[in-house]
């Protein structure tokens, strides 16, 4: 079997017997006895602190006329790449053997890297059938005591996973692990973004402890993403408007850049190009908040000369509706130009990831305008 350098192994072997007599069993590798019984031996070579053997027997009690099953289960902790070898659970006294050939893949991982995390989410996981193989993942710090193979986990138990690392897709990570340097083909690893395992994840193995790191640093040190942006129209004229939890709770940490940039006219209707998959964010400028009580600042980005305009926006002209729908004016872009808009959230600790693109143009002759596609990511 190949494990991975940094996990846990798991090496069992079963003796059923019936009476009285009890089996003595034991545990090598490459020849040298590890565990005579249950007795460690210090002649193996091994550290006692690397090493844990577990017994369990059904039923716990037993009569001359019943039998038994018994379970001695080794496991080996924080595995290096000296821990690999031919492993041997034998019976004493019976010619009855169990071999396992181990292969430790490098994975750049510390030992120990999982001990301090705090998060559990092992009653979630139970809860959505996740594999015992995968199960680590839910409460790391207990990695060492069960076998953890991220290489085995299925698309489903991924799924899974993330379902509960981010709250049935509450949550999302990807800022988190953006400010770690994670590269961004494992962003599907920290939102509930996830849909299939391909070739290029293999390498986030070695990024594991980063993206443990944020879901063990509260999620609620970032603030979410602004959903739903939207154009509404009224006597006043266009309304740019979009939904988010803070607005529900009135929280006045948590404020919002919006970003407007002029698009070319020769890209098409419903074209994304100039907008990056995964989390990176839209390219435009960071939004500079000189008011601390400004809770809406617009950036208007011209395609012409690259200028930036900002502009913080009186409270007045900002409507907040019980629902969580903030609403601005949006009433100063030029006639018959295409625009793309999103919104960011922004607390101490850092920015949101951007809403879905909306694209708008404006007609040349009229003072209406288009919602020309609102693409979801």
């Amino acid at each position: 079997m190949s494990l991975i350098a940094g996990f846990t192994a798991k090496l069992q072997c079963t003796v059923f017997r019936c009476g009285l007599e009890r089996a003595t069993v034991q545990w090598l590798k490459d020849e040298l006895i590890i565990f005579n019984d249950t007795e460690f031996l210090a002649s193996s070579g091994l550290d006692p602190g690397s090493v844990i053997l577990e017994r369990t027997a059904s039923p716990e009690y037993v009569t001359k006329d019943t039998c038994i099953t018994e379970d001695y289960i080794l496991l080996l902790k924080n595995l290096t790449i000296q821990d690999a070898g031919k492993y041997r659970c034998q019976l004493v006294d019976f010619p009855q053997q169990l071999d396992f050939h181990v292969d430790v893949l490098d994975s750049g991982l510390k030992g120990g890297f999982h001990e301090n995390f705090t998060y559990d989410l092992n009653e979630c996981c139970i809860e959505q059938g996740i594999s015992p193989l995968c199960r680590a993942m839910c409460k790391p710090r207990d990695m060492s005591l069960t076998l953890f193979d991220p290489t085995s986990c299925q698309n489903e138990d991924y799924k899974n996973f993330l379902y509960c690392a981010t709250d049935g897709g509450r949550h999302n990570y990807i800022p988190c692990c953006r400010q770690r340097s994670i590269p961004s083909f494992c962003y599907d690893f920290c939102s509930f973004n996830f849909k299939m395992l391909k070739r290029s994840h293999r390498l986030c193995l070695y990024y594991l402890p980063e993206i443990f790191a944020c879901f063990n640093s509260q999620h609620s040190f970032y603030p979410e993403a602004p959903t739903n942006l939207r154009t509404k129209f009224d006597r006043d004229g266009m309304k740019l408007c979009w939904t988010h939890p803070s607005s529900l709770q009135n929280d006045p940490a948590v404020s919002f850049g919006v970003h407007v940039k002029e698009m070319p006219q020769m890209i098409m209707q419903g074209d994304i190009s100039l907008i990056k998959k995964s989390g990176e964010t839209i390219p435009s400028q960071p939004i500079p908040l000189r008011n601390k009580r400004a809770s809406v600042v617009l950036s208007h980005e011209s395609v012409v000369n690259q200028r930036v305009e900002f502009k913080e926006l009186d409270p007045r002209n900002i409507r907040k509706s019980p629902d969580g729908e903030i609403c601005i004016s949006l009433n100063t872009l030029k006639k018959g130009t295409r625009y793309l808009a999103h919104v960011e959230a922004s607390n101490e600790h850092g920015a949101s990831e951007p809403s879905a693109p909306l694209f708008i143009s404006t007609q040349k002759n009229e003072t209406v305008f288009q919602m020309l596609n609102n693409h979801q990511n």
